[in-house]
């Protein structure tokens, strides 16, 4: 057994993507991007 199957990971079920991003990807960069221009806005403001 491995040291990261001892560790409890796993392989990645999904490969690098290069050419293409799937809707997924898409969403969770949006979502991480909305997430910190809130964030960085927010403490502009003082909210």
């Amino acid at each position: 057994m491995t040291f990261s199957k001892r560790m409890g990971h796993v392989d990645a079920t999904k490969s690098i993507q290069m050419e293409s991003i799937d809707i997924a990807l898409r969403n969770n960069l949006w979502n991480g991007v909305k997430l910190h221009l809130i964030r960085y806005i927010g403490s502009k403001l003082k909210l």
